[in-house]
């Protein structure tokens, strides 16, 4: 999406009733995803109408990930936790929004595990450069079956996630380390 946006509102109305993220404030997240639906005094974000939405006006109603494009200060620089934010919502250049490929909540808190592995942050990280992060910076991230017929357990640990795409990937304990 944009954030040249300037006619939002602070308060959904029967026109205005797609939340627009403008810039994350909470930088807290636990559990498997944030779901920021239940924290949305602690973000930013206002409510757009539909007639607003300048480019692929057809994704405000899929379910969908945002994570933030910029690093967070400090060493080592650290990828944000990905924000679950349903459907009926955009966001702003400061978000990459990450869609579920079924359109459904379960596959997006899913994705959101699949983004916490040390293995999915690690080739993202080798593919940044300086403070943001691209979409190129995904391009060596492979592509997983987010349901439950995956060679993956996704209900499993986020540890116990990482050690199955080792394994999955064939990665020695050099690589790993």
């Amino acid at each position: 999406m944009t954030s040249s946006w300037n006619d939002y509102k602070i308060n959904k109305t029967g026109d205005y009733n797609i939340m627009y993220f403008v810039k994350s404030k909470n930088k807290v997240h636990v559990g498997l995803c944030t779901e920021v639906r239940s924290e949305l005094p602690n973000l930013g974000y206002g409510w757009v109408a539909k007639e607003q939405v300048p480019r692929n006006p057809q994704d405000y109603s899929r379910h969908k990930i945002l994570v933030e494009q910029v690093y967070s200060a400090g060493n080592p620089q650290v990828m944000q936790y990905p924000q679950y934010v349903g459907d009926n919502s955009v966001c702003s250049q400061s978000f990459i929004p990450i869609f579920s490929p079924n359109n459904t909540k379960e596959e997006c808190l899913t994705i959101c595990k699949y983004i916490k592995t040390k293995f999915f942050r690690y080739l993202v990280d080798v593919m940044k450069s300086g403070h943001n992060i691209a979409k190129s910076s995904y391009i060596l991230v492979p592509l997983q079956d987010f349901t439950s017929s995956s060679d993956i357990d996704w209900t499993a640990s986020i540890q116990d996630i990482d050690k199955q795409l080792y394994k999955k990937y064939n990665l020695s304990k050099e690589e790993i380390d």
